[in-house]
């Protein structure tokens, strides 16, 4: 991301895999790119590029332009920081810098990690090889309540035109929680116009894959490793609950301070009381950050060596080197 007009390029940076298809002006026209994997397609990719190639040359200016361009080396944050020194500037970078600028001037909220919600959060699957026709409709959900049936091709969210599960996602972003949003469907040769109520913590879904997100604390110096079934089962633990072994600790004496008293082979079980569902351990550490601060401290329930340990755990921030 060296030298890239952050203004002019404008994805989601978590993403590993990301397409901006733009005309000969700069402006986007369309973009392709998701989570999970499965979510895309080479047909679906090549299905998006036809449209856009079909699109009328001059039309509606689907990504105006935002001001001069504005590159990651602007930031002092950046230039400051490790990533300046690495010899690869990451997409995810972009988040970092930002989060921690916002951090810096007081104005971070744990709200703004839920980037580019998915159509999921509006209760919609689209299909991968024709990303931007409803493959389902969870029934109760603001897509489900509005009507919107699987086999609508969307054609508008928000106003403007989209081709992709990503252009749905990039106009998703600016809708604030809780809110409201117009979408506009083809559905047998007419178009159709519904607007989805959206209740308070709509945004809200599986962050835990997001690179960015894993750059704010607090956070515990540990891996870990879901056990199976028959594992459970011999603990008398839920197969739907949460049973996660530790299996690596993180170097150096701060990492050592985040994990108050866990040990290599315990068995975190709750937290904070709760025993919740089952996760893997990147779930485990978006859970933790989401719902502590810095500062404060939590309660982790561990078995260890058959025997259930309440161990308490500081809520601090390693900072880099």
């Amino acid at each position: 991301m060296r030298g890239v007009d952050l203004n002019r390029f404008q994805f989601d940076y978590d993403l590993t895999f990301a397409v901006l298809m733009q005309d000969s002006d700069g402006r986007t026209l369309a973009r392709f790119g998701s989570h999970p994997p499965e979510a895309m397609s080479i047909a679906g990719l090549k299905a998006a590029m036809r449209r856009v190639l079909a699109l009328p040359k001059g039309g509606e200016d689907r990504d105006p332009a935002r001001g001069a361009p504005r590159l990651l080396e602007h930031s002092r944050v950046y230039r400051e920081s490790r990533m300046a020194r690495e010899p690869c500037a990451h997409c995810h970078y972009a988040n970092d810098v930002r989060f921690r600028q916002l951090r810096a001037d007081g104005r971070f909220r744990k709200e703004m990690l839920f980037q580019h919600p998915p159509p999921e959060t509006l209760g919609l699957a689209l299909e991968a090889d024709r990303c931007d026709t409803v493959a389902a409709v969870a029934p109760d959900s603001a897509a489900g309540r509005a009507g919107i049936r699987p086999g609508d091709r969307v054609v508008r969210v928000g106003g403007a035109p989209v081709i992709t599960r990503a252009d749905v996602q990039n106009v998703l972003d600016r809708i604030p929680d809780p809110g409201s949003v117009r979408l506009e469907v083809e559905r047998a040769g007419r178009t159709l116009g519904f607007t989805l109520d959206l209740p308070a913590g709509w945004r809200r879904h599986d962050i835990s894959w997001r690179a960015s997100a894993a750059s704010i604390p607090p956070t515990v110096g540990i891996w870990g490793e879901p056990l199976a079934g028959n594992a459970k089962r011999a603990m008398e633990i839920a197969p739907d609950r949460l049973a996660l072994r530790v299996t690596f600790l993180f170097p150096g004496e701060e990492w050592a301070r985040t994990r108050g008293g866990l040990r290599l082979g315990d068995v975190i079980v709750a937290v904070d009381g709760s025993e919740l569902p089952a996760m893997t351990a990147r779930q485990f550490h978006s859970h933790f950050r989401l719902t502590h601060e810095v500062g404060g401290t939590a309660a982790l329930t561990v078995v260890r060596e058959g025997r259930r340990v309440n161990l308490e755990v500081p809520c601090l921030e390693v900072r880099e080197e």
